[in-house]
C-alpha cells in the first residue's frame, strides 16, 4: 500500500525489475584501505595477484575475509598488491588505479542494488 498526497490510499503491487543476486560488490576505482598502516588490526596483504578478480576469489576462500582492495600495477610500491579486511568496514575512498569489493550480507553498507516497480 501506498499513499499519496491527499491521503489517498492506493493498493499496489510491487514486482522486482532489476533485482541482483550477487555475492560481492565489485567497485571499481575505489580504495577500501585507504591511509592503511602496518600492523592496523583488520587489515592484512595477502600478497599479489594478476587482477582484481583474483584477489576477490583469494578473500572468499578465507572465511574471516569480508573486503578486499586490489591495487593495480601502476599503484608504485604497491604494485598488484591484494588486501584483505576482515573487520568489515566499507569505507571506500575513491581512488584511480584500485578495486575494492565487499561480501553482501556480512558487511554494513555493502548492499545489492535491488530495484523493484509498481503501477499507479
Amino acid at each position: 500500500d501506498a499513499i499519496v498526497s491527499g491521503g489517498v490510499q492506493l493498493k499496489t503491487a510491487w514486482r522486482p525489475y532489476n533485482v541482483s543476486t550477487a555475492s560481492w560488490i565489485v567497485a571499481p576505482s575505489q580504495n577500501a584501505v585507504a591511509g592503511w598502516k602496518l600492523g592496523d588490526p583488520g587489515i592484512a596483504i595477502f600478497g599479489r595477484t594478476d587482477n582484481a578478480s583474483a584477489c576477490q576469489a583469494a578473500c572468499a576462500q578465507h572465511a574471516d575475509c569480508n573486503v578486499w582492495t586490489w591495487h593495480d600495477a601502476r599503484v608504485v610500491e604497491f604494485e598488484r598488491l591484494c588486501f584483505f579486511r576482515t573487520d568489515r568496514k566499507w569505507d571506500v575512498v575513491g581512488e584511480f588505479n584500485h578495486v575494492s569489493g565487499c561480501r553482501v550480507g556480512h558487511v554494513p553498507g555493502c548492499m545489492a542494488p535491488n530495484v523493484y516497480v509498481t503501477s499507479l
